[in-house]
């Protein structure tokens, strides 16, 4: 078993999954070094992977949550790439990314769809802290 360690963002498609991983992408680039340039990922400009060195752990982020294939893809990448953290997002309605992520010791924070979208930014920026938190 590995030593990383997966903080997955878990939710169904188009709840903000992506917004809420590029704010904690956001937050972790004012403090830490790039280790791998931060590359597009899919068909949404918004999605993206990338590993950062970040007090000393490396931590790499993969938004495009919505692909299955893409979601275990990003864990054995991380895995490989030696990294103590990796922080995902994952859409609730799939089976075989979460099998992945049992393999690894692992947190998930669950995102749901707001009707109220008022409260999308607010929601997004808690969620993103709650995330960063579990990297102290």
């Amino acid at each position: 078993m590995s030593n990383m360690k997966i903080v997955a963002l878990i939710g169904p498609s188009s709840c903000g999954k992506t917004t809420t991983l590029n704010l904690v992408y956001e937050e972790l680039i004012s403090s830490a070094t790039i280790a791998s340039p931060r590359k597009k990922e899919g068909g949404d400009p918004n999605d993206f992977s990338v590993i950062l060195t970040y007090k000393n752990l490396r931590i790499a982020i993969f938004s495009m949550g919505d692909f299955s294939k893409g979601v275990i893809g990003a864990i054995k990448w991380a895995n490989k790439e030696e990294c103590d953290y990796l922080i995902v997002a994952c859409n609730d309605r799939f089976v075989r990314p979460f099998r992945e992520m049992a393999k690894y010791e692992n947190t998930q924070t669950r995102k749901e769809k707001l009707v109220d979208k008022t409260m999308f930014a607010n929601t997004n920026k808690n969620i993103a802290q709650q995330i960063l938190i579990e990297l102290e």
